[in-house]
């Protein structure tokens, strides 16, 4: 009986060639090792899209490219900049949220948080971070006579905020955290509490993420 050798040809077991398009808008996103897509596209659900513009996925560094479009984070996915919620004088978000600024009223529209005259006719300068539920900062300048004047202005923005709407304390500069979101980003999220962070990581990923620093250059793995 004879014994002939079985060759196994193994393709592709040192790498392949990306399909066409890989990296460019509307086709599949860069794999290993460069992952992610070209100049300012956006991999969502393994396909490069356009970011930052009117009904185009939000971004990762500045969610939208202009002021006049909120990031709507109650959308599925990566979210979605738009101009119909999420704007001041415009119908909260459906997650009751004002990614544009400000917060969201009782009537469910977004609107700023306003102070007295007194709070902002005075000599001596004071500001106010004001944190929304995603973790986007919108700082609040006052200027009062006496630093008492100001707690009260700062008081009033404390009783004008919406659910999960953080007030920092008076005159004190937000920390900022720089995270990977399942290795994705990286994001920058403003905060003056943990509970803020939790908060905003766990808005931004209902359905439970993992959250780790950069590296030291400042990249996630599979950033850009």
């Amino acid at each position: 009986m004879r014994f002939y050798p079985v060759i196994f040809i193994m393709f592709g077991l040192f790498g392949c060639d990306e399909p066409p398009g890989a990296g460019t808008e509307g086709h599949e996103c860069h794999g290993w090792p460069s992952y992610g897509c070209d100049g300012d596209l956006r991999c969502v659900n393994d396909t490069c899209v356009a970011c930052g513009g009117n009904n185009e996925a939000c971004c990762d560094d500045k969610p939208c490219n202009d002021p006049s479009l909120a990031c709507d984070t109650s959308s599925e996915g990566a979210g979605k900049c738009q101009n119909d919620c999420g704007l001041e004088g415009l119908p909260c978000c459906a997650d009751g949220t004002c990614p544009g600024g400000g917060s969201c009223n009782e009537s469910g529209t977004c609107e700023t948080a306003t102070v007295g005259d007194s709070c902002v006719t005075g000599d001596t300068p004071h500001g106010v971070a004001v944190i929304d539920s995603n973790c986007g900062l919108l700082p609040v300048d006052l200027a009062t006579d006496t630093d008492a004047e100001a707690q009260e202005c700062r008081q009033k923005l404390v009783d004008a905020a919406a659910p999960g709407v953080e007030v920092c304390p008076l005159d004190t500069k937000p920390m900022t955290a720089v995270v990977c979101q399942d290795g994705w980003g990286p994001l920058y999220l403003w905060y003056c509490s943990d509970q803020q962070l939790q908060l905003c990581e766990y808005n931004l990923c209902i359905t439970g993420c993992t959250y780790t620093a950069p590296d030291a250059n400042g990249h996630c793995p599979l950033g850009p």
